[in-house]
C-alpha cells in the first residue's frame, strides 16, 4: 500500500474493530431485510433465469461473500427435529440455523470457513446463556458437537487450517443470529 496506514485501518484486527464490523454487518442486513420486506430491493441478487432450473440440490450463497455458505439437497423434506412444524409440506425451507440438524444439508470445502465462524458462534451463545435455558443450550451444545465433528474428521486438514486463516482474515462471514439470513435467501429465490 502507498502509505501504512491503509494498511493498520483496513486489516485491524483488534476486538473493537471486529465488533465495528459486525455492527456494519448487522445494519447492512437490516437495511436489506427491510428493502425486501417492504418490496423495493433490487438488484444485488441478479437476474432470475426466465426458466427455473432443476438442480439436484440448492447452494446457499450469502450476498456479498465469494464463497457460497453450503447446499440443501432437498429443500422440500427437511429432516430436523420440528420440521413440520414451520414448514409447510411442499414448501422449501429457507431454516438455515436448522441445517446442521438436517441430513439434507450438504458441507462443501468453501463452506469450511463459515463453519469455523459458526462454532465461535455457538461457543460465545452457550457461555452466555442463562443457567435456566437448558433445552436452548443442549441445542447449541449439539450444534456444537456437530460441527467439531465436521471439521475433525474433515479429509484435508490443510484445508481446515486455510478455513480458520480464511474466516480470521474475512470475518464476519455470518450474523450470530442465523434467522436474519432466512429472509436474504427466501427473497433470492423469489426473483
Amino acid at each position: 500500500h502507498s502509505s501504512p496506514v491503509t494498511t493498520d485501518v483496513h486489516y485491524d484486527n483488534s476486538p473493537l474493530a471486529q465488533q465495528e464490523r459486525y455492527d456494519r454487518l448487522e445494519t447492512e442486513m437490516e437495511a436489506i431485510v427491510a428493502l425486501m420486506l417492504s418490496g423495493h430491493f433490487e438488484g444485488m441478487l441478479g437476474t432470475p433465469p426466465q426458466e427455473a432450473v432443476q438442480l439436484p440440490f440448492k447452494v446457499f450463497h450469502i450476498p456479498g461473500q465469494e464463497k457460497p455458505l453450503w447446499a440443501c439437497a432437498n429443500q422440500r423434506q427437511p429432516t430436523w427435529q420440528g420440521a413440520r412444524h414451520r414448514v409447510p409440506e411442499g414448501e422449501r425451507c429457507y431454516v438455515i440455523s436448522k441445517c446442521m440438524f438436517c441430513r439434507q444439508c450438504t458441507v462443501f470445502e468453501d463452506s469450511l470457513p463459515y463453519l469455523v465462524e459458526r462454532r465461535i458462534h455457538v461457543e460465545e451463545l452457550i457461555e452466555d446463556q442463562p443457567e435456566s435455558s437448558s433445552d436452548y443450550s443442549s441445542s447449541h451444545e449439539i450444534e456444537l458437537m456437530k460441527i467439531d465433528s465436521i471439521l475433525d474428521n474433515w479429509a484435508d486438514e490443510q484445508s481446515v487450517r486455510e478455513a480458520v486463516r480464511y474466516q480470521r482474515r474475512n470475518a464476519p462471514l455470518l450474523p450470530r443470529d442465523l434467522n436474519f439470513l432466512q429472509l436474504i435467501l427466501e427473497e433470492e429465490d423469489r426473483k
